[in-house]
Parts: C-alpha cells; structure tokens; sequence
C-alpha cells in the first residue's frame, strides 16, 4: 500500500514539473501600434487602439483631437480646440506642437472660407467660362467686416498676416473655382468649378496635419 501512494505521488510530482509553473500573463504595449495607425492614417485601427494604450490625460485628449479631423466636421474640430485651450499650459512640447499645427490648419480653413473664397462668377458665351475673381489678399487684418476676424484671433501667436498670406494663395491655386488671372478661363476650367459647387468634385486645398510615428510615439508617451 505504501508503495502504491509512492507511485502516486511521484506521478503527481512528473505531472506538475510536466505542466509547468503557471506564466504570469505579459501586458502588451499598444502605444507603438497606435503610433503607427495615426502616423500611417489608418483611423479605424487608431480608433480600437486608443483605449489599449495606457496614455496620460493630456496624450489622450491630443489623440482624440486628431482623430476628429478625418471626419470632416471643421465645427466639431474648433469646439475641441477651444475646449481644450484650457489645458494648454500643461501640455508637453509635443502636445503644443500638434496642437497647434491643427488649430493653424482649422483657422485657415475659416479665413480661407470667409475671405477668400468668391461669388462664382461662370459666365455663359460661346462657351462656359470662370471670370476674374476679384481677390485682395492682403485686405485683411484690418477694420474691414469681411475679415475673418475670430479665426485669425486664436492663430494671432502662431502666424503672422504674410505667412497667412502665403498660404491662402497656396490655397486658391488649387481651386478651381478661383481665377487670379486677367483673362477668362475655359470651359474646362469652369467645369470643374461647377462640379466642385455641387460637391461631385473634392479638392483637397489644405492637408491635414500629419506627424511621423516618432512623433506620436513621443506624443502617446508623454504626460
């Protein structure tokens, strides 16, 4: 009888080494995966990282700040940005820079919008054309009530008026519906104005703000 309750617990001894002590379960990292998905644009992989990724308030608040921008909801984005303005103090480097990259690219946006962009003029004759668009980009800041007033306002410390400038006839050279020439332009020119009015044609005139994954990583793991 002693014999056989050795056996057994010799068995039982084989069956624990066997199988092994229990492993303790590894907690994967998601922060690089998700610096990838937002530097790679790939906003629905983004979107089921987010919550994986152990972030502080402030790298989270950022995350969720850019994933607004690829829905295209420009009242969405500024009532973020202006929500979030009150922690700005507290960012890091980081933090600040995307920031401010994404509240440059909304306010221009806005000034483009509401400075810039003309009536359009299509006239009909032989043909379609775009007439002269009858643009002053350097009206504004100034008293004048067709100046984006609000908008230039909260990128006042980020832009001066010349590089705002600048980027507005950035802008306006990919419109189809602006003509800074002196000349009418055809009818192919037209065209696309009126299919960009009707909303078949999108042109991209700003990009969105984009940041390489040693940004986000840093931004991801920053307080």
């Amino acid at each position: 009888m002693k014999i056989s309750l050795f056996f057994v617990y010799l068995s039982v001894v084989f069956l624990l080494f066997a199988c092994g002590s229990p492993q303790t379960k590894k907690t994967i990292d998601a922060k690089p995966e998700l610096a990838s998905a937002l530097a790679h644009e790939n906003y629905g992989k983004a979107l089921s990282l987010r919550t994986k990724a152990n972030m502080h308030n402030n790298a989270a608040k950022i995350v969720n700040l850019y994933l607004k921008l690829p829905a295209g909801n420009r009242v969405d984005v500024n009532n973020e940005l202006e929500y979030l303005q009150q922690f700005y103090p507290s960012f890091s480097t980081i933090h600040k820079i995307i920031y401010d990259d994404i509240a440059k690219w909304a306010a221009l946006q806005q000034i483009y919008q509401y400075e810039i962009a003309p009536p359009i003029r299509i006239l009909q004759r032989d043909q379609l054309y775009l007439a002269k668009s009858r643009i002053n980009f350097h009206k504004c800041p100034s008293a004048n009530s067709s100046c984006a007033k609000k908008a230039r306002a909260t990128i006042a410390n980020l832009m001066s008026n010349e590089e705002i400038v600048t980027v507005l006839k950035r802008m306006s050279l990919k419109d189809p519906c602006v003509n800074l020439s002196n000349e009418l332009k055809g009818q192919a020119i037209a065209n696309r104005c009126l299919s960009k009015s009707k909303g078949n044609l999108k042109i991209e005139l700003l990009p969105e703000p984009r940041f390489n994954t040693d940004q986000w990583l840093q931004a991801i793991s920053s307080n």
